[in-house]
Parts: C-alpha cells; structure tokens; sequence
C-alpha cells in the first residue's frame, strides 16, 4: 500500500511554492520512507531533492517560517527526534536537531508547525492513530 504525505509552501521568497512528499510503500523493492521536494518554475516543476536523502526514516513533516522571512523551512520528525532544514542553493541543509526519544515519536501522525507572535515555534503530532495504548498529542515550544 501506498502511503503519502504532501505539503507545499514558498521556500526561497520568490512567491512560487514547493512542494514536498513522504512516499512509503512505493513498490515492493522500497520499503524504507524518503522525502522528495520539487519546486515550480513557471513552466513545470524541478527536483529540488538533493539533501532530503540524508534524511532517515521521517515519520511526519510540516513547512514552516521559523525566521519569519517568508521562507519556509523544514521540520522533520524522525525516531530520532525534530530536525529542520533549509532549502538553499546547494540542497537541503540542517539548521537544528532535537532530541526526542523513539518511544515519544512512534505512532506519530500529522505535525503540524507554526511562529507564535513572540517568535518561538509550537510544533505538535498526534501520537493516537495507530496504538492502543499511545493516546494525545505532544507539543514541542522551541525558543
């Protein structure tokens, strides 16, 4: 079964969007999830993937302007915690990782992240999908 996670949002400011994908499940020989990111150019869409490959098994992800610049950047959740990462003009590069524990991140299902009106980012999953016994969401209010 196919699985698939898109977001889109402006990376670099130029008021055209990207968009982003989490594949799993894709065909029998590729079983392990990866990120694939492609930018609209006016006249179709480019691959911007280069960088997202040195992202291991991302559970769930949302774009967000951590820098309120009108560029997004990317959150990944992985079982090895929240990372971000910036889109430059050499490919994807981490700005941050937090350390979160496997058990914290498993059952993890639709982040969503986002700028308070101080600044700080508010990153929450839900942790309720999948198992019976992991329940609520977790909220993360990095400064």
């Amino acid at each position: 079964m196919v699985k698939a996670i898109v977001r889109a949002g402006d990376l670099n400011g130029n008021g055209k969007d990207a968009v982003i994908f989490k594949v799993s499940g894709f065909d029998k020989n590729t079983t392990r999830p990866y990120l694939s990111a492609y930018e609209w150019t006016g006249a179709g869409f480019a691959d911007i993937s280069k960088g997202l490959e040195m992202i291991e098994d991302p559970i769930v992800f949302d774009l967000a302007d951590i820098e309120g610049n009108g560029k997004k950047e990317l959150i990944v959740l992985s079982a090895k915690g929240l990372s971000i990462y910036k889109h430059t003009d050499q490919g994807w590069v981490k700005r941050g990782h937090y350390q979160i524990s496997s058990a914290e991140t498993e059952y993890a299902s639709d982040l969503k992240a986002g700028r308070n009106k101080d600044g700080s980012l508010l990153i929450v999953y839900s942790r309720g999908i999948k198992g019976p016994t992991y329940s609520g969401i977790k909220a993360y209010l990095l400064k």
